[in-house]
């Protein structure tokens, strides 16, 4: 897919809203081969602590190592109200396949990251991601 430009909307029926590289939660630049916290956005001073927003989570993945057969990955966005402790927004999915994804998910605070947790002999996956509001945040 490549990275878009902010307001652009890939070719997709699975993306509900534009594309704002501001809210970009993995940006694919290479390949993630072990586990690892992502980089905190900051959804403005603006958003939190409650009332919930709603948000979609899309990505695509572009790599993914299933050569030993035992390779698992799993994606979970995790918030904080302080950028220091996070705690889980209730969207954990593992992902067995390259291709895009869609996921719903409601934000109460204002930092958000896309944990990722990878286990077996190799792993190794490539994938962009980004938070499209569905409300302003």
């Amino acid at each position: 897919m490549g990275s878009s430009g902010a307001g652009e909307m890939p070719a997709t029926s699975l993306l509900i809203g534009p594309i704002d590289n501001g809210l970009q939660v993995e940006d694919g630049a290479a390949a993630i081969t072990s586990s690892e916290n992502g980089t905190a956005v900051d959804l403005g001073e603006n958003h939190g602590p409650s009332p919930m927003r709603f948000a979609q989570l899309f990505g695509d993945i572009t790599a993914l190592d299933t050569g030993d057969a035992n390779e698992t990955y799993e994606l979970e966005l995790e918030e904080s109200a302080d950028n220091s402790t996070w705690t889980a927004t209730g969207l954990k999915f593992s992902v067995a396949a390259t291709g895009e994804f869609s996921k719903g998910v409601g934000i109460k605070e204002r930092y958000v990251r896309l944990k990722k947790t990878l286990g077996g002999t190799t792993p190794s996956i490539t994938f962009e991601a980004w938070l499209v509001p569905q409300t302003s945040f």
